[in-house]
């Protein structure tokens, strides 16, 4: 039970450091204060709405994931879309 706790640990850092390593990359190398604002509540907002399931918890991160993409693309193009709030 412990090693099987202290290998998903691990691995759970490790997911999550490469995360925040492509967040970073995404954001073209420039690593500031503002660069993850909010981001923890939008990842408890998909446990929450994936009802603390894994995979619909993943399900819930693809679609706040593909919102935000889509909003940054619209924005890009020119289209007008609604301010981001926080």
């Amino acid at each position: 039970m412990n090693r099987t706790r202290v290998r998903n640990v691990i691995l759970g850092g490790a997911i999550a450091g490469l995360g925040g390593a492509a967040f970073t990359i995404g954001q073209g190398l420039a690593f500031g204060p503002e660069i993850s604002v909010s981001q923890g509540f939008i990842a408890l907002a998909a446990m929450i709405l994936g009802r603390w399931k894994p995979v619909s918890a993943l399900l819930a991160a693809l679609l706040f994931g593909f919102s935000t993409s889509l909003g940054n693309t619209l924005s890009a193009i020119g289209t007008p879309s609604p301010p981001r709030c926080c």
